[in-house]
């Protein structure tokens, strides 16, 4: 496994020369990852010989996009802010003369994201699942009692450290704080349609929606499954070749089956206990006011979910999750056809959200 972040790809030569000094403090030793808006390099701290971190510094083409330079600014701002042992630490921020570039100076982190880990080890048991995602839960609980909702939480954004704590093998490190929402903007509104498809919550997929912590709260439990079984939720992306559109229509309106299910489809085996299936239908309620309202109170109810001891029914099933139709608060105006309406009602207003969360997807790449 790679060092801080996947995907770097050993023949890229593009970006900073080794050797460089970045902010009149991190010389460049090499290039560690490169990913849309940014690439991540090991740099030497030369205010402390021997020290090493992650240097992750603005890919020049974005400059000029006044979006992305708000979102890596955002970044940096919330990430030297948040202070907790399982978000990864913020060292220095900054924009460098020579380059003209921002950049954000990181702890350098030994292992792999949670996908490197599932491909190398598998599924993990139910008790390592509920011991993660119990540090998981208490460094969303933290951003989310600072008013940050972090709505990217995606496997590239959970790192799992190659150095025990807690008991465990793994040191668990929320990364990417660069989409996040913060309490300040009051409105609290969706206002860009960006985030990761296969793991944002539906309120995500419409502009004007109602963002809190109970956004977080449903790639929570996607990522929990994701644990438990080395595979999506979503039966679209376990095909052959995903669709996006098939999937959206999923999130958006296809009836939500148990996990057990779901992995028995799969021909995959159930290792968790019965109460499992019902947090995880809570945390992905469509409805929002039916999910968990903070990753923190899920990730309690998924400590007592997954104990060796659980009872059959120890987490409350949420109500039946239709196709979206309840908003946050009563004032929004965006409401989505159920079941009980006109069912081409209810799939016109699927294909008007897909149409734009596929274009704001498309900006992305």
């Amino acid at each position: 496994m790679s060092r801080a972040l996947d995907g770097f790809t050993e023949d890229n030569t593009v970006g900073v020369p080794a050797g460089t000094l970045v902010g009149e403090r991190y010389r460049v030793q090499r290039p560690l990852t490169e990913g849309g808006m940014a690439t991540v390099y090991v740099a030497e701290d030369t205010q402390a010989p021997g020290s090493l971190c992650a240097l992750k510094i603005m890919a020049p083409r974005l400059l000029r996009d006044e979006r992305s330079r708000q979102r890596f600014e955002q970044e940096a701002t919330i990430g030297t802010t948040l202070r907790h042992p399982h978000i990864v630490s913020v060292l220095g921020v900054g924009v460098d003369a020579a380059l003209e570039s921002p950049w954000i100076a990181m702890e350098l982190l030994e292992g792999g994201t949670i996908s490197s880990v599932l491909k190398e080890r598998g599924a993990l048991p139910p008790d390592e699942v509920r011991q993660l995602f119990l540090v998981f839960g208490a460094a969303m609980a933290a951003a989310h009692s600072r008013g940050v909702v972090h709505r990217d939480l995606k496997p590239e954004n959970v790192f799992l450290e190659a150095r025990p704590s807690e008991g465990l093998r793994y040191t668990l490190k929320v990364l990417d704080f660069g989409i996040a929402k913060v309490k300040k903007d009051v409105s609290m509104k969706n206002s860009q349609l960006i985030g990761s498809p296969l793991w944002m919550a539906p309120e995500q997929l419409s502009a004007g929606t109602s963002i809190g912590p109970f956004t977080d709260v449903w790639p929570f439990g996607l990522l929990a499954y994701y644990a438990l079984v080395g595979k999506p939720y979503w039966a679209v992306a376990n095909e052959p070749s995903m669709n996006l559109p098939k999937l959206l229509a999923e999130i958006m309106a296809a009836d939500l089956v148990t996990p057990t299910e779901r992995a028995t489809a799969l021909n995959l085996a159930v290792t968790w206990p019965p109460a499992f299936d019902a947090w995880f239908l809570r945390c992905v309620a469509r409805d929002p006011n039916a999910r968990f309202a903070t990753v923190g109170d899920a990730a309690a109810e998924l400590d007592q979910a997954l104990s060796p001891t659980a009872a059959v029914a120890a987490v409350e099933p949420a109500a039946p999750s239709a196709p979206m139709a309840a908003v946050v608060h009563p004032e929004e105006s965006i409401t989505l056809p159920t079941k009980s309406r006109a069912p081409y009602a209810m799939v016109l207003g699927a294909l008007v959200l897909m149409a734009a969360a596929l274009a704001a997807w498309l900006r992305m790449q």
